[in-house]
């Protein structure tokens, strides 16, 4: 539901969204020694379990509802030059791999390592932004953004302890959660720039800071819980303090520009014959390596290499490295031409024109592409 209110110069519109899902599955349920019950992935190893009736200790999955409001605001400053500012919150369905995953799978048949789907919420954001246009004149335009999303309660494996009804102990087992959360803010600044009716450009930059305490939900059961905690002497706790994720990139620079000469361009002209109906399109584009997470020599890591995980032992924390920066231009060259009552356009594309060299993995034991103990 959305409304739109004009007061003057100044825009206002907002809405209402409401998201619903629900699995419409079932799982096994345990009950401890004070009659409480909760999730437990035992089946037919569960104490009490009647093969005529499999199913008499399972409890259906909950629905789950939100209502998520917006609101934009938008006025002129001066003739040329606008403000715009906008508030949300939004929901994202989790993945159903995360929601029904092992779903059916008895601990008695498998082991600690296998990892359980659970009945998770929505995963949230809250987002905030405010920009400035301005023109400059018809043929030049500048905008720029401020934007600020808050990630809540994201999908996130973690080690659970729960009451094992079989053994009657704790048991740490590996169930899907709601508990990454984060943060990703940055600054967009955009330049068009328009030349008559043949050139068009366009130049941008973005500096981003992407944290979260999981670049996605198996971060903490893939690092976290195999880090030995020195002081407990058990598994490493669940983070909480953010940390890059693997995909941020603080720094970004693009830049597009096409050229493009019209069907009657230079009529009767031999260079007019030429480059009628022809357009040249290029794109540049620069930005910060990928983070990774360094491991140490000597240790049996020295295979590892960046975007895993290492084997033994982590010498630094989670993405505390990052590769060299990555460059690409690109070009197209396209003509339109006729031939038997049939218009067409040929094109040739030249990737990386200059030849860049990009480094998108290294080992991590050296943060170099060569790796004297991995030599053939």
């Amino acid at each position: 539901v959305e409304d739109r209110l004009d007061l003057g110069d100044v825009v206002v519109v907002g809405g209402l969204r409401y998201d619903w899902y629900h699995t419409r599955a079932s799982r096994p349920f345990a009950t401890d020694t004070a009659g409480n019950t909760y999730p437990f992935p035992r089946v037919s190893t569960m104490p009490g379990f009647d093969p005529a009736s499999p199913t008499a200790h399972y409890v259906r999955d909950q629905s789950h509802g939100y209502l998520s409001p917006h609101v934009q605001v938008s006025f002129p400053v001066t003739d040329r030059t606008n403000f715009r500012l906008s508030y949300s919150h939004q929901v994202q369905a989790p993945d159903f791999g995360l929601l029904l995953g092992g779903i059916n799978i008895d601990l008695g048949n498998t082991n600690t390592n296998q990892v359980f789907g659970s009945d998770l919420d929505f995963g949230k954001t809250i987002a905030f932004e405010f920009g400035i246009r301005h023109a400059f004149s018809d043929d030049m335009v500048l905008d720029v953004a401020a934007y600020n999303k808050d990630n809540l309660s994201n999908a996130a494996g973690r080690l659970v302890s729960r009451f094992d009804p079989l053994r009657e102990n704790n048991q740490n087992i590996r169930v899907m959660t709601n508990a990454d959360f984060g943060n990703t803010r940055g600054v967009d600044v955009r330049l068009d720039r328009r030349f008559g009716n043949f050139f068009n450009g366009t130049v941008s930059y973005t500096y981003q800071q992407s944290k979260n305490t999981g670049s996605d939900p198996d971060t903490y059961l893939d690092f976290g819980s195999r880090v030995l905690n020195q002081v407990s002497g058990g598994n490493q706790p669940p983070p909480q303090a953010v940390l890059p994720t693997d995909f941020n990139r603080p720094h970004t620079l693009a830049a597009a520009a096409s050229l493009t000469f019209p069907n009657d361009w230079n009529e009767g002209r031999t260079i007019g014959s030429i480059f009628e109906n022809v357009g040249v399109f290029a794109t540049f584009r620069y930005t910060s390596g990928t983070p990774y997470t360094p491991c140490a020599p000597g240790v049996g890591d020295e295979d590892v290499i960046s975007g895993e995980n290492c084997n033994n032992f982590f010498p630094e924390p989670l993405n505390s490295s990052r590769l060299p920066s990555f460059k690409s231009l690109d070009l197209r060259l396209t003509k339109g031409f006729a031939l038997g009552g049939l218009d067409l356009t040929g094109y040739v594309e030249a990737r990386n024109l200059l030849n860049f060299k990009n480094i998108i993995q290294v080992f991590t034991t050296t943060n170099d592409v060569v790796n004297a103990r991995e030599r053939d």
